[in-house]
């Protein structure tokens, strides 16, 4: 999993969740689609790494993460003109879907 740089080929994601278990999961899944994934702990992260992606095609963000949530860091991340065709969406809904996760 790269940090910095992309390869050209494939599709670059940028995984924004400051669970770890969650970040590890959809990382997994979309590696194994060949896609280039970045992962931050939360959305300052996210828009640190942004800045040094040449590439980016999807953005997948939580709603809830400290220093910076996923709302602030959407509103931020479309001021950027290179990103307009990128398309952000929120994982709020991936939890559940994590195998190390238990509902009560």
């Amino acid at each position: 999993m790269s940090e910095a740089k992309a390869d050209q080929n494939k599709q670059v994601v940028l995984i924004a969740d400051d669970s770890s278990i969650v970040r590890k999961f959809v990382s997994f899944s979309l590696s194994s689609q060949n896609m280039e994934v970045i992962t931050a702990v939360d959305g300052m992260d996210a828009l640190e790494k942004v800045s040094q992606i040449p590439k980016l095609d999807l953005v997948i963000v939580d709603l809830n993460m400290p220093n910076m949530d996923g709302f602030e860091f959407i509103e931020n991340f479309r001021q950027d003109e290179k990103l307009l065709q990128c398309y952000p969406c929120l994982d709020n809904k991936l939890l559940p879907m994590c195998p190390d996760q238990t509902t009560k």
